[in-house]
């Protein structure tokens, strides 16, 4: 098979698989001319040869060594193997195509030839439509910088990305274009990001349904970053931001769930727009039953008496059913000085103790509890170690602590320890921090 008659195969269902932004999806074939051999069936040679056709920037080893392929090696075609190979190209963003061709057949070996385009860079990148500062950030907070390959993905990540950004801040209606020209002298591109805020949109009409339990005016507080116009209430910002809404509508719902609403959800919201450029957010609620504890008991405590227990949880029969006080109660609510049943147990030693509250029964509107309590053995202080005091003498920290070895683990004893060291003047408050390793064997 010479060049004159050398029969081309084409490779095109490779190509198309592994193409981030291929509009079809083919099927493995090899498209060949009517003169050509039969290899629509997979058969195995012996790769003889590549050569590389197309490139300008990268050398032929290069683009060689991107692909995998060996020389000498066994290759089947079609197959896995080419099929990699090419997707590996794909994947190294520097080609906007790539065509693979049967150059020649010898007996059992084959040459391939690898035709590509590659991709031009950003010669250099000019925005319009915003404040130089703003044009500056944009920059920096974007992929799309001068040197970087003018790609699909780019150009299309860009916009969402400018979009975004400025939805999130009110301007519902911001487009963005972006176009480029190539440079001859330097077969790269300038790109010219156009951006169109357009007006911070506010909103009009802010209306709840469904809502029996709460009325209109007490939601409207419970949105703190979500506020309508309103001419009484000049200071309070009335534009609409989609992250801060969907903020405030979780904020909504917990706040129905703490007044003993715990199946409360929005079912649905909507926005609709008005002649003036303003919006409407319609919010659909299901409040569901109001529920109240009903039985609250201990099981697994030893250590500390129903009574003892009873006076950290501070939750009683009939009371208005609250699962994040329950929460707090039981688990802490997440503060060093935090009064809950898991802690009590810290501070007394049963480092591997472990408290969880568990409904056991809804009863029409009564939900029954049960706080199950793993004690285990108590802990003590193995080692004490101080890190990080290159200027002030171990000694001097170490009187410092209320943690020592021997002593019974204790929660409110390392805390103190750190306020202790926290107060010396030495070291960043902030900087100060436990490593606590527990050992169970």
């Amino acid at each position: 098979m010479n060049k004159t008659t050398r029969n081309i195969v084409f490779i095109v269902c490779v190509l198309l698989q592994t193409m981030s932004f291929a509009q079809d999806v083919k099927k493995d074939t090899i498209i060949k001319d009517e003169n050509s051999l039969n290899l629509t069936k997979p058969k195995k040679y012996i790769l003889g040869g590549i050569t590389v056709k197309g490139n300008n920037k990268f050398s032929e080893q290069s683009i060689k060594a991107y692909a995998g392929l060996e020389e000498g090696k066994e290759l089947k075609i079609p197959g896995d193997q080419l099929s990699s190979a090419i997707k590996k190209l794909w994947e190294s963003k520097l080609f906007n195509n790539i065509d693979v061709y049967a150059l020649k057949i010898d007996g059992n070996t084959i040459y391939l030839e690898f035709d590509v385009e590659e991709l031009s860079k950003i010669n250099s990148v000019k925005i319009v439509g915003l404040k130089k500062s703003k044009a500056e950030d944009i920059e920096k907070e974007t992929e799309f910088k001068k040197g970087e390959m003018l790609t699909e993905n780019l150009i299309t990540t860009t916009k969402n990305y400018i979009v975004k950004k400025y939805t999130d801040k009110g301007f519902l209606k911001t487009k963005v274009t972006i176009d480029y020209k190539k440079d001859t002298t330097t077969n790269n591109y300038d790109a010219i990001i156009t951006v169109d805020k357009g007006e911070r949109v506010k909103i009009k009409n802010l209306r709840f349904h469904g809502n029996l339990a709460l009325k209109e005016p007490k939601l409207k507080k419970l949105l703190k970053k979500t506020k309508q116009k309103n001419l009484f209430h000049i200071f309070k910002p009335s534009k609409y931001r989609e992250e801060l809404y969907r903020e405030d509508l979780k904020r909504l719902v917990k706040k129905y769930q703490e007044k003993g609403y715990r199946d409360a959800q929005v079912v649905k919201d909507s926005l609709s727009w008005n002649d003036d450029n303003t919006v409407n957010l319609d919010i659909t609620l299901k409040e569901g039953n109001k529920y109240y504890f009903g039985d609250i008991k201990f099981l697994g405590n030893t250590v500390f008496t129903d009574e003892k227990l009873q006076e950290f949880l501070k939750l009683y029969k009939g009371d208005t059913y609250n699962g994040k006080l329950l929460t707090e109660r039981v688990n802490g609510d997440g503060t060093p000085d935090s009064q809950d049943i898991s802690t009590i147990y810290l501070n007394n030693g049963y480092m591997f103790s472990n408290v969880t509250a568990v409904e056991t029964a809804v009863k029409n509107d009564t939900i029954n509890i049960e706080i199950r309590i793993h004690e285990d053995d108590p802990a003590y202080v193995r080692r004490v170690r101080v890190i990080g005091n290159n200027k002030t003498n171990d000694h001097v920290v170490y009187r410092e602590l209320r943690t020592k070895p021997g002593d019974l683990f204790s929660k409110e004893a390392i805390i103190r320890s750190i306020r202790e060291i926290s107060q010396m003047g030495f070291f960043d408050p902030e900087a100060v921090s436990p490593d606590v390793k527990p050992n169970y064997q």
